[in-house]
């Protein structure tokens, strides 16, 4: 979408957020998102260059952690509901050419690649049950539609956007959404503002009810409780931007610009236990491909853009991968073997209780 198309479609995006508010009062910050979300196209975030070398490396890293999951459970499949890149695509699917691979359409997100290897299928959500394999989620959940709640008083507030004097404004209402309610009674965050995403806990647990065994992969911005205490998270996560732009105005540019908020990791293990999911472990793109493939000093370049740290001066953070599975007692992947060893990380890298083999005495 070149420059004019853009301004011209953020204009339209702008004049019908108003003409809703106008009409019917001010609405709550997850429907202004989604309302952006849902206009604007997110091509350009498949178009992230990298090298020929590194794409051959971090597709065989991902081969083979992913061959040892689909060993695990027994399975021959992926599905992939994320941003992903055409290039790592071809890689993954030439490396692993008895495997399935499904790129998954839905409502954020639509595939219309041509020239696909043979084992490469685009696929509505809606066809997917009973897997028995690898479900993956790249970039995603962060940009999906958010509340902000507020909760610096006695009685916690959501946000709203309302329009005045020729600019949107936040508005804080008293808190109705009884799904925002369950969250914060259940889930760990220390903020006085805090980005809450239903729809990204809606997704892990459609993943989970959709797998019968094997594994669910997101990598994505995502952060915990014991990192987001620090002073600068005091005002949120937000982070706006597009290939020109970076801000952490959501009400800049709307529907031009991506609005992304960091997840709770917590939040996603806590609704995964729901439908079966267990933590398998927390790790990032260097250590993944340090733990399967060794060093990588050459690719410092290409991990700090896939890590997301372009933005690292801003409040979204970098991106985690958070690795879950269904129906496999307590695996050990090689893919985890080397993970960051500090703070929050050590909770997320070792079983839980429920799931140690408890041998008989002798």
């Amino acid at each position: 979408m070149d420059a004019e198309k853009a301004k011209t479609k953020s204009e339209d995006v702008r004049e019908k957020i108003i003409q809703i508010i106008e009409e019917g009062g001010a609405i709550p910050f997850s429907r202004f998102m989604e309302i952006c979300l849902t206009a604007r196209e997110i091509s350009f975030l498949l178009e992230v260059s990298y090298s020929t070398r590194f794409l051959d490396s971090f597709a065989k890293s991902f081969a083979i952690a992913a061959e040892e999951m689909l060993g695990l459970c027994e399975g021959n499949s992926i599905y992939d509901f994320g941003i992903t890149n055409y290039g790592f695509v071809k890689r993954v699917a030439k490396l692993m050419s008895d495997v399935d691979y499904y790129l998954v359409n839905h409502r954020y997100l639509a595939f219309n690649w041509r020239d696909l290897p043979e084992n490469v299928h685009i696929i509505d959500e809606a066809e997917i049950s009973d897997v028995r394999g690898i479900m993956i989620s790249n970039k995603l959940v962060s940009m999906l539609p958010f509340h902000i709640v507020l909760r610096d008083e006695r009685e916690p507030k959501e946000i709203y956007v309302a329009y005045k004097n020729g600019e949107f404004t936040e508005m804080p209402v008293e808190l109705q959404n009884e799904g925002l309610r369950a969250y914060l009674e259940r889930v760990e965050d220390p903020r006085s503002r805090v980005e809450i995403c239903l729809e990204a806990m809606k997704f892990v647990k459609s993943l989970g009810k959709r797998l019968s065994k094997g594994f669910v992969v997101i990598s994505d911005y995502l952060s915990d409780p014991m990192e987001m205490a620090d002073a600068e998270r005091a005002s949120g996560t937000i982070t706006c931007y597009d290939n020109t732009t970076h801000t952490h105005n959501p009400f800049l540019m709307p529907g031009k610009l991506i609005i992304r908020a960091s997840v709770n990791i917590s939040g996603l293990v806590e609704y995964g236990e729901d439908v079966g999911l267990r933590v398998a472990g927390l790790t990032n793109h260097l250590h993944l491909m340090k733990s399967t493939i060794g060093l990588v000093d050459e690719f410092s370049v290409e991990l700090e853009k896939i890590s997301g740290s372009k933005y690292r001066d801003s409040k979204l953070g970098t991106v985690k991968i958070l690795i879950q599975q269904k129906e496999i007692r307590n695996p050990i992947l090689k893919c985890l073997k080397l993970v960051p060893q500090f703070g929050f990380w050590e909770k997320y890298n070792y079983p839980s209780k429920d799931d140690l083999e408890i041998l008989p005495e002798g």
